[in-house]
C-alpha cells in the first residue's frame, strides 16, 4: 500500500509543478520582463540574449539580436513605462507558455510589445519577442519632443 501511495505521489509531482507554472505564469513572466527592461536600459543586450530560450537562439543569431536591440534603443530611447493589456498562460502536454502584451512608452516613442515565455520550474525564458512602433519605420533616430 505504501508503494502504491509513493508511486501515485511520484507520478503526480510533475503535474503539480506544471499547475504552479500555469497559475503563476503571468507573475513569473512579469518579473522576467522587468529584468529584460533593466538590461535594455543598460544597453546590455547580450544578457537578454544569453538568458533566452534555446529555440529563440536557434531562430536568431546573437549578432542579429544585438543589431536589432541597438536599433530599437536608437529609435525608441530608454524604457519609461508600460501598461499590460493582456496576459495569458497555457499549459499543453506539460509545456507552459505565457504571452504578455503591453502598451509601452519609451523616451522617444510609444510601442506595442508582445513577449512570449516558456515557463519551467517557476522560471521564465524568452521564447519570442515582437514590437510595433511607427518610429521603427523611420530611417532617422527619433528625437525627444520639446516640452
Amino acid at each position: 500500500m505504501k508503494r502504491l501511495l509513493f508511486l501515485a505521489v511520484s507520478l503526480a509531482l510533475p503535474f503539480l509543478n506544471s499547475c504552479q507554472d500555469t497559475l503563476k505564469g503571468v507573475s513569473i513572466a512579469d518579473t522576467k520582463v522587468a529584468a529584460i527592461r533593466t538590461s535594455y536600459n543598460a544597453e546590455d543586450y547580450a544578457a537578454i540574449y544569453a538568458a533566452a530560450d534555446p529555440a529563440f537562439k536557434a531562430a536568431t543569431s546573437q549578432e542579429d539580436f544585438l543589431k536589432l536591440f541597438t536599433t530599437l534603443h536608437e529609435k525608441l530611447g530608454k524604457f519609461k513605462s508600460a501598461t499590460q493589456t493582456s496576459g495569458n498562460t497555457n499549459t499543453l502536454n506539460g509545456a507552459t507558455t505565457t504571452v504578455l502584451e503591453e502598451d509601452t512608452e519609451f523616451e522617444l516613442a510609444k510601442a506595442k510589445e508582445t513577449y512570449t515565455f516558456t515557463i519551467t520550474d517557476g522560471k521564465a525564458t524568452l521564447f519570442n519577442y515582437h514590437i510595433e512602433s511607427s518610429a521603427l519605420v523611420s530611417k532617422e533616430p527619433a528625437t525627444p519632443a520639446e516640452p
